[in-house]
């Protein structure tokens, strides 16, 4: 029993030290923040763009209330929050590093598209969400969705996702050659690179018909031929118009 008294006040003694050398460190500015360290979860896509810098650049300056403060003063939970409330953010996760640095990882929403709209383009998040408006040369190179804002939530939202996330990265039509996609009163219809040619999807089955326009193309491409209008929304057949020839 003595023993364990024994061990006991060493061990609180100890922890009595430990915790007013914090203190003294901490009353002397050792602990003051004085750097930012930024990282991003997301593609190397994005985190290369003009747009992440502006974001970094941005959330540099909602920070700088803290610049000169404790680390051990910092209400980490309020600045996760007050950080997490920009549009672009799915999620942030801020780390102390001491002596006076904090270490911030941002988890950006996943960009799939920019719906544009009276020359405004606004980036499309995978869960057919709308951000704010950019200059879409700061952003990653994403496909154009050209429907209205009014039809986009109106329904079109889940289906345009629908093909853009079902889109292969190789092959004739991929991810990369999907230039643009369109609503009309016909449905859905999509152009791809580099012949710029329309691929008509209609509003049902269209991941499906997607795939059916495929191996149309491929046919065309091992005949050097090439489709001006690829028409799959039929149940049974696809209709191609071809380039005339010059």
């Amino acid at each position: 029993m003595r023993a364990y008294l024994k061990g006991a006040l060493i061990g609180s003694f100890f922890i009595f030290l430990g915790l007013s050398g914090i203190y003294w460190a901490d009353q002397k500015g050792y602990f003051l923040l004085q750097d930012l360290e930024f990282q991003a979860q997301s593609s190397k896509d994005f985190s290369e763009t003009l747009a992440y810098q502006s974001l970094q650049i941005h959330l540099e300056k909602q920070l700088e209330i803290y610049k000169g403060k404790s680390l051990l003063s910092i209400n980490m939970k309020a600045m996760t929050k007050s950080l997490s409330e920009h549009a672009w953010l799915d999620n942030v996760y801020i780390k102390r590093s001491f002596p006076g640095r904090l270490q911030i990882t941002v988890k950006p929403k996943r960009w799939v598209a920019y719906l544009r709209e009276s020359q405004k383009y606004y980036p499309i998040t995978n869960a057919g969400d709308i951000l704010p408006s950019l200059d879409v040369l700061d952003g990653p190179d994403l496909p154009i969705v050209s429907v209205s804002i009014k039809d986009w939530k109106s329904g079109l939202n889940k289906k345009i996702i629908e093909i853009i996330e079902a889109m292969p990265d190789t092959g004739l039509i991929n991810i990369k050659t999907l230039q643009e996609v369109k609503s009309d009163k016909e449905g859905i219809y999509i152009v791809v690179a580099p012949s710029n040619a329309m691929i008509r999807l209609g509003n049902e089955e269209m991941v499906l018909r997607l795939a059916r326009s495929e191996k149309v193309l491929e046919y065309l491409h091992q005949r050097n031929l090439q489709g001006r209008v690829i028409n799959s929304n039929f149940a049974q057949k696809v209709v191609v118009k071809l380039h005339k020839p010059r």
